[in-house]
């Protein structure tokens, strides 16, 4: 195999994962790369040798079985081995998801179980006699893609803390059950918690009380539906988990500084940061 081959793929604008590039390099000794930065995501597998990988966070020693990555618009250096270089498989994407809580959190991640993955990624001859623009091969490294990181959500779960794990289970019931009569209350008891230690745990974790993160979440979820669906009023409110249309409409002023039946104000652009929420945790 050439030392240096790397995948015709074909930006075909994928939604939520979108692979731009996959290659394979044998590398020379001392052979380095950068200082540089790419607009999107870069998994590299190490299959053999060594090498160093540097951010600015830190300089690793890289080797078998590891991956290392490159976030979006970071700065990186890397460089093989003088002695022992290293061979490396590599995939890169852009995503419009979060993405697994390894891949976020480390510069590098030990993962030898991810090389059939990523050779198959790049040694596939399945696609060699279809039209690069049909999208075949770029779907089939999506496939890859979300087997990587269930195998990394895999071997995280054992990792969490048990607070992260109820408060990650908290978020999700919120962010799937916000239209109905959810409260804290309802939440802790389907978590088996006594409410004041949940409360206290979601504030440790997020840094803001369970309550404010569920009314945040409705607040926005409610601004879309009347915004950009054109909802009314009635309809918004019971949409959000609140039959009560005036304690909805109290709740909206309240939040946004102006009535739900009123125009946003003139300077919507810097009162738009209230309608984000003030914490999201990560994705395993």
């Amino acid at each position: 195999m050439p030392p240096l081959r790397e995948k015709p793929v074909t930006n075909q604008r994928l939604k939520p994962i979108n692979p731009v590039v996959c290659g394979y390099h044998s590398c020379d000794k001392s052979h380095p790369f950068g200082p540089a930065t790419r607009h999107f995501w870069l998994l590299h597998f190490v299959v053999s040798g060594y090498g160093s990988f540097q951010t600015a966070r830190g300089t690793y020693k890289v080797g078998p079985g590891d991956v290392f990555i490159i976030r979006p618009y970071d700065i990186t250096y890397y460089v093989s081995d003088k002695d022992d270089p290293w061979t490396y498989l590599w995939i890169g994407f852009t995503s419009d998801i979060p993405l697994p809580h390894p891949i976020v959190s480390a510069d590098m991640i030990h993962a030898p179980y991810l090389q059939k993955l990523f050779t198959n990624a790049f040694e596939t001859n399945l696609f060699e006699k279809t039209n690069p623009m049909a999208g075949a091969y770029e779907h089939y490294l999506c496939g890859i893609l979300w087997q990587i990181f269930g195998l990394l959500m895999r071997d995280n779960v054992s990792t969490k803390s048990a607070a992260e794990n109820y408060v990650r289970a908290a978020i999700s019931i919120i962010e799937a059950e916000y239209s109905t009569d959810l409260n804290v209350s309802s939440i802790a008891e389907r978590l088996h918690l006594n409410r004041s230690y949940f409360s206290e745990i979601f504030r440790q974790i997020t840094g803001i009380s369970p309550h404010k993160y569920l009314t945040d979440y409705r607040m926005r979820c409610a601004e879309e539906l009347l915004t950009t669906h054109k909802c009314n009023v009635t309809v918004t409110a019971h949409s959000v988990g609140y039959p009560d249309v005036f304690a909805f409409s109290r709740a909206y002023k309240h939040h946004f500084g102006h009535a739900p039946t009123q125009p946003p104000p003139e300077n919507a652009a810097q009162q738009k940061v209230k309608d984000e929420l003030p914490f999201k945790i990560e994705t395993e």
